[in-house]
């Protein structure tokens, strides 16, 4: 006779986003549960912001609060527990001391893109925030992900030329 053995199909590895929900679909949570998804990843989400924005602007944006926060967080530990998570958009200061209280039990990877400055310009994260970005979150994460104008605001200087950067 035959011998079968049939192996059990392995569960995909799970990550979370910790970003702004973004409602014309191409940036935040949407975007990185869909690279995710690319990737054979079980995404998850916990959303620190709602926006109300299209390809062109951002037009309103409102957090997330704490006790939601603190809720989703628990809810997934308890449940899916990632093997990574990738922040985006904190948004505020409030968010940024829930999420980095959550990361000190966290032992997995966590990557950052430190959504600070749009492409365009505009500010997303006022002065008193970004500093408690720089000290509490930078220092949990394997890799930080600024664009051009958010990596200027952290070193607070022009990176003009291949030279600078």
């Amino acid at each position: 006779g035959s011998s079968r053995h049939t192996e059990r199909p392995t569960k995909p590895a799970v990550a979370w986003t910790i970003a702004g929900s973004d409602a014309g679909g191409g940036a935040g949570i949407q975007a990185d549960l869909h690279a995710f998804g690319s990737l054979g990843v079980h995404g998850c989400s916990v959303i620190t912001a709602l926006t109300a924005q299209n390809s062109v602007e951002v037009r309103r944006v409102e957090f997330s609060s704490e006790e939601m926060l603190k809720a989703t967080l628990g809810a997934l530990r308890d449940d899916l527990p990632a093997r990574a998570i990738k922040l985006g958009m904190l948004g505020s200061k409030e968010v940024i001391e829930v999420v980095v209280d959550f990361l000190k039990g966290y032992t997995g990877l966590v990557i950052c893109d430190p959504v600070m400055v749009t492409t365009s310009g505009t500010k997303l994260l006022d002065d008193a925030a970004t500093g408690l970005l720089m000290d509490s979150v930078f220092c949990e994460c394997a890799l930080i992900t600024p664009n051009l104008l958010e990596a200027e605001a952290l070193l607070r200087r022009p990176l003009r030329t291949p030279t600078a950067v």
